[in-house]
């Protein structure tokens, strides 16, 4: 059974989200540094409301939680990736196999001493 794996984003915890950059096929965010790139599309989960990334309200929602400090962030192998924010709000995006769309990852992770993880 799989579980929650310790990774180097968890070094993000504590940052606040500095910037947010919408890419045709992707998204990209900003932690006065490192940049997490995300090449599924996300969910988030705001004031109680489950928002996809085709929702109009998910840009203005996402775009509200810069200046926020991240609480936590998870991966769980081939299941899901999640990123908490101590405002409650959650982003979760799916690692499961299947969602894959343009190719073998989902995410990158580009930490302050250069080093890039994939899932």
């Amino acid at each position: 059974m799989a579980g929650k794996i310790r990774t180097p984003m968890e070094g993000i915890a504590g940052h606040e989200l500095a910037a947010v950059t919408f890419v045709r096929d992707y998204l990209q965010l900003a932690f006065d540094g490192p940049v997490l790139t995300l090449l599924l599309d996300p969910v988030l989960i705001s004031s109680g409301k489950t928002l996809p990334r085709s929702d109009p309200q998910f840009c203005m929602a996402l775009v509200a939680l810069i200046g926020t400090q991240v609480e936590s962030a998870e991966v769980e192998p081939d299941v899901s990736f999640n990123l908490r924010f101590v405002s409650g709000d959650v982003l979760t995006m799916s690692l499961r196999p299947d969602d894959y769309r343009f190719g073998p990852e989902a995410a990158t992770f580009l930490d302050t001493d250069g080093k890039l993880s994939v899932w």
